[in-house]
């Protein structure tokens, strides 16, 4: 377990274009999935943990990730900022392991995070209301059944971590695509879609 104190006011996201005003808190979060790839990447751009803060009044913020693929070098992360005021603001993130010293965004211990790059920037506020239209800032049923066999070596995961005002919630879903069978899992599946085909619209990193 990780205990965080509060120490101070705190406005974070500065270098990706966007002040978030944060204001940490007490908390104790366990270190599971600390090192998947929606939290590499908080480390490495300097963001906080979600658990550790809190949001002014109708400020909310939802990031979603994957788990790390198999033979992949990169994993997306979509961050979105709701100020509540008709503002939003919307990033996508590619977070890799950091096998060299090559790193064109900010690198963090052995992570890499860059902003991604669009021909076309997409209107995040379209983004912020269709994910809310698929239920991804309330998700919170399983999406498989505890009868299904296990899992043994998944290569994707929808990780979802909202935080609205104080309220923290995180989902977790593994193996989306395939979660068909309820309305639960295909919930979960849309979701997944929507966030990779948001990522694939992106210019690839290193592709000028």
């Amino acid at each position: 377990m990780i205990v965080l104190a509060a120490l101070l006011t705190i406005a974070s996201g500065l270098q990706l274009g966007a002040e978030v005003p944060y204001v940490q808190r007490v908390i104790t979060i366990p270190a599971e999935h600390a090192d998947w790839p929606q939290a590499e990447a908080a480390r490495a751009l300097g963001l906080p943990d979600l658990t550790a803060v809190k949001l002014g009044s109708g400020v909310r913020e939802i990031r979603i990730g994957d788990m790390w693929p198999s033979g992949e070098t990169r994993s997306p992360v979509l961050r979105l900022v709701d100020f509540g005021d008709g503002e939003v603001f919307g990033e996508l993130i590619w977070v890799r392991p950091l096998a060299s010293g090559d790193c064109g965004g900010a690198g963090g211990g052995t992570t890499c995070a860059e902003v991604a790059r669009f021909s076309e920037e997409p209107d995040w506020s379209r983004v912020t209301r269709d994910l809310e239209g698929m239920e991804a800032w309330s998700i919170f049923q399983r999406c498989d059944s505890p009868l299904d066999p296990p899992q043994t070596s998944p290569t994707s995961a929808l990780d979802i971590r909202t935080l609205a005002g104080t309220v923290y919630s995180s989902y977790l879903c593994v193996a989306p695509s395939g979660r068909t069978e309820r309305e639960a899992g295909r919930v979960a599946a849309r979701i997944y879609e929507y966030f990779l085909a948001l990522a694939g619209s992106a210019i690839p990193p290193g592709q000028k």
